[in-house]
């Protein structure tokens, strides 16, 4: 039987090109990150087929992807994060039967995404192609990932819609698509996402209204909508939201009341919502005993509220000011 052998060398400042040595290696783990590594990701890599992790992340590697890593058939995990590398990912790098992380973030990767890249993944659980030049539409085909957990697509040049049919991805626990150029309305089917523990659409051309399914999402922890044209009333089935701990819908153009369900959220410990248009704060919000941060500034808010604020017992953040006719909105003193 042969064997196979771990090649790990992290962090150890090692210097130079990758040595070819590692080619003639039944190697199942191949693992560089940390390093201070000159030149590109050597073609001959794609010679392990017993290769099964390859991981280089953080080592100042430049150039393309070689194409020769489509030849890793058996590889389940690929980390290539925080190098300089360019170009676009390989096609033949969305047709892998047994990977299941794929991580390309923070290089200066271009192109498209395959429309195809969801349907050769089938065990896939994180994707991460964050802090790059990627552009045009994010490909509904990866709602087929079924095991996917964690989406990390920020940071990038995408545009079109958010897939609708993302709501089939029912292990989603994390779905990170913040600073780009998405547009169009938050699809209803996002409620599907029961396991979903972090929301991150901010910094979008998105419109429309907040869906009411978002009260679908019994896991959601955090909620960031903040820097969109999102516009109406937030849906009272937001207050379904138990764990919500965090949530930012800054500069948008919400209007109408706070829900006064909101007071049920007892998790809650950032409410950010300014530079909207809401006209009015339930005496509910009060009763948020777990609230830090709170910031309502630039709205319609009017009414007075500072007997109000003396609820809040841990409250360290408030901005409060330029809403209309408001009185007395100065933080009080906490005995």
């Amino acid at each position: 039987m042969e064997k196979h052998y771990k090649a790990s060398i992290l962090g150890a400042l090692f210097t130079g090109g990758i040595p070819q040595e590692f080619s003639v290696l039944p190697l199942r783990m191949l693992l560089l990150g940390g390093n201070m590594l000159t030149g590109r990701v050597p073609p001959f890599l794609g010679n392990i087929s017993s290769l099964r992790w390859l991981g280089i992340e953080y080592s100042n590697l430049h150039g393309n992807v070689p194409t020769e890593l489509e030849n890793l058939s058996n590889l389940e995990r690929l980390q290539f994060d925080a190098n300089e590398l360019s170009g676009s990912i390989p096609p033949g790098m969305f047709n892998k039967s047994f990977m299941s992380q794929m991580s390309f973030s923070f290089n200066d990767l271009s192109g498209y995404l395959p429309s195809t890249a969801g349907f050769g993944l089938p065990n896939l659980e994180k994707f991460a192609a964050a802090g790059n030049q990627l552009r045009g539409n994010i490909p509904s085909s990866l709602s087929n990932c079924s095991k996917l957990t964690h989406l990390y697509l920020y940071g990038n040049l995408f545009d079109g819609p958010i897939p609708a049919s993302f709501g089939q991805l029912e292990l989603l626990q994390y779905l990170i698509l913040h600073t780009n150029q998405l547009a169009g309305q938050i699809p209803q089917e996002i409620g599907s996402l029961r396991n979903l523990s972090v929301l991150f659409l901010a910094n979008n051309n998105l419109d429309g209204s907040i869906p009411s399914t978002v009260g679908e999402m019994a896991r959601l922890q955090r909620l960031y909508l903040w820097n969109n044209t999102v516009e109406g009333s937030i849906p009272l089935e937001i207050c379904s939201l138990r764990n919500l701990g965090e949530m930012d819908l800054h500069n948008n153009r919400l209007s109408g009341p706070l829900p006064s369900c909101i007071g049920n959220l007892s998790n809650l410990k950032v409410i950010i919502l300014s530079s909207n248009s809401l006209s009015s704060i339930p005496s509910s919000l009060w009763k948020l005993n777990n609230l830090f941060t709170l910031n309502l500034s630039f709205n319609s808010i009017s009414g007075s509220l500072e007997h109000n604020l003396r609820a809040l017992k841990v409250l360290g953040s408030m901005d409060l000011q330029h809403s209309e006719h408001y009185r007395g909105l100065s933080k009080p003193e906490f005995s």
